[in-house]
């Protein structure tokens, strides 16, 4: 308890990943109420699917990530940064694997968007490397350069490679992870590239939480087509409790990990300024000093 009383925004994270985890024991999906005709399967709860069994494996591991941040286990180093990320890569790219998801053909707007990404995290690097003595004209200048090449080249080379194309889904998770988990760890500070990703999990999270209702009602309707009275209408099934528990505690949790990053972050500013202002004090004694 007291470990929850110094880290108040744990129990938003605590409430949040518990809501989404425990929802699968509820019913995702169900016909109408009032539904007339005989259908087999009626219900699924989450853990009959797929998708409950993701979003519940994702809130379980946001909070351990959690925890294990709060707890200083996992250190605010960029090797830690590291381990971190292809950690949640490895598993994503696993979780994909595992439930068997089927091959998906990208559209302009999945390969574009991974060459904005792409763009976005060269141009962080660029800015790292930038000379300090450069005008700001000259760095402006460098800066949307680099990014316009880079976005238009790679989405050029993305458009040809998987565009139209049927494409392994864990090669898009593991591309798209990579280059999220590469422009988290380049921006400043790098201390908080863990609560970033820690964020990024979360909304994976919660996407596919709001993602889900059509996918598990036509599943249900799949199932139910497999019987001898056959399938329902897609329109006489409908989402319920447990998938909007889910929804709610994506939100839920969400807030508790925006809360966390923002909380540490003003922690390292507060130490920055201290020690900006302790350097100012010794630089004024030396001063003094001489003076003297």
């Amino acid at each position: 308890m007291g470990y929850l009383k110094r880290n108040r925004s744990m129990w938003l994270v605590l409430i949040g990943t518990l809501l989404m985890a425990t929802s699968i024991f509820w019913e995702y999906v169900r016909m109408r109420p009032d539904y007339l005709r005989i259908v087999s399967p009626w219900t699924q709860r989450g853990y009959d699917l797929t998708q409950g069994l993701v979003i519940a494996a994702i809130a379980l591991a946001v909070l351990a990530l959690a925890v294990l941040l709060t707890t200083n286990v996992i250190g605010e180093t960029p090797v830690w940064s590291l381990i971190v990320a292809g950690a949640l890569t490895a598993s994503a790219v696993a979780m994909v694997l595992i439930t068997d998801a089927s091959d998906i053909t990208p559209a302009w707007p999945l390969t574009w968007g991974l060459a904005l990404v792409a763009a976005l995290a060269t141009l962080a690097a660029v800015t790292m490397v930038l000379p300090g003595g450069l005008s700001p004209a000259a760095r402006r200048g460098a800066k949307v350069g680099t990014f316009a090449v880079v976005f238009l080249g790679l989405g050029l080379i993305f458009t040809m490679l998987f565009s139209g194309k049927e494409t392994p889904m864990w090669v898009i998770v593991l591309i798209g992870f990579l280059l999220v988990s590469t422009l988290v760890m380049l921006r400043r500070p790098i201390e908080l590239s863990s609560y970033r990703l820690l964020i990024n999990l979360q909304v994976i999270g919660w996407i596919m939480a709001m993602a889900s209702p059509a996918a598990v009602r036509k599943t249900l309707q799949e199932l139910q087509a497999f019987q001898p009275n056959g399938a329902a209408e897609l329109k006489d099934i409908q989402i319920t409790s447990g998938m909007l528990i889910a929804i709610l505690g994506g939100l839920i949790a969400f807030a508790g990990t925006v809360a966390l990053w923002a909380g540490r972050r003003d922690h390292l500013d507060a130490e920055h300024r201290s020690q900006e202002q302790m350097e100012a004090a010794r630089r004024s004694a030396e001063e003094l000093g001489t003076a003297i």
